[in-house]
C-alpha cells in the first residue's frame, strides 16, 4: 500500500477530525487516539503503522 498524499482539510473531512487537529497530529504536537490514527490510515488507504511512522518521522524532521 502506498500512502495516499491529500491537504489537511480533505483528510479533516474524511476522518470526522477538525483541520487544526489533524495539522498537530501531523506535526508531531499532540498524541493521536488510536481511532484518529485508524480513520487517518483507512482515508489515507494504508495502515495505521505506515501513518504512525510518517508522524514519528516527520516530527523528527526526517525528510523521505
Amino acid at each position: 500500500m502506498g500512502m495516499k498524499k491529500m491537504s489537511n482539510k480533505e483528510l479533516a473531512r474524511k476522518t470526522g477530525f477538525s483541520e487544526p487537529h489533524i495539522s498537530r497530529v501531523l506535526l508531531g504536537k499532540t498524541t493521536p487516539s488510536v481511532d484518529c490514527l485508524t480513520k487517518m490510515a483507512i482515508a489515507l488507504d494504508d495502515t495505521v503503522d505506515a501513518v504512525l511512522r510518517h508522524i514519528v518521522l516527520k516530527s523528527a524532521g526526517v525528510k523521505k
